[in-house]
């Protein structure tokens, strides 16, 4: 399964807590061109949902959740801002 650090869980909770966009209640991973990108979005059938606090902040695709089996998910703080890591 894949992993999410506590951080990283709590970062999901301070950004769905301060963006709003109309119809998206979580934060879902994707994978585009070889980036890992996340996106305000709402629980789709067959995604894997995450959560933290009580609350789904995260989703991901079937997919995408098989291929990261076993990694772990963190946010580091870098000199451009927040930046994702999967180990």
């Amino acid at each position: 399964m894949l992993g999410m650090t506590e951080a990283f869980g709590a970062y999901l909770s301070r950004v769905l807590s301060s963006k709003r966009k109309p119809g998206a209640n979580c934060v879902r991973l994707v994978l585009k061109g070889g980036v890992y990108r996340l996106d305000l979005d709402a629980e789709k059938s067959g995604d894997k949902t995450y959560s933290h606090g009580g609350k789904v902040v995260l989703v991901v695709d079937e997919q995408l959740a098989t291929a990261l089996e076993g990694r772990t998910i963190d946010i580091e703080d870098t000199p451009a801002g927040p930046g994702l890591s999967v180990v």
